[in-house]
């Protein structure tokens, strides 16, 4: 999907796409600490105890949703 389409999906959802520049990690300052995040809240904690894709999955929804 091209970023233009991209774009105009997004919209659609009412959100807005951002774009970081090359070669710019301080720009990912966001998206780092939301990977860190779940890192530490989701991936470490289950990291043991998943063994298929289907239970990855399972857990993914029972998390997001139970919140």
């Amino acid at each position: 999907m091209k970023v233009k389409e991209l774009k105009k999906l997004s919209r659609g959802f009412g959100c807005k796409l951002i774009q970081n520049h090359k070669g710019h990690p301080e720009e990912n300052a966001h998206l780092e600490r939301s990977h860190r995040t779940d890192d530490e809240e989701f991936y470490i904690l289950r990291a043991l105890k998943i063994r298929l894709e289907k239970e990855l999955l399972a857990e993914a929804l029972g998390y997001i949703y139970l919140l």
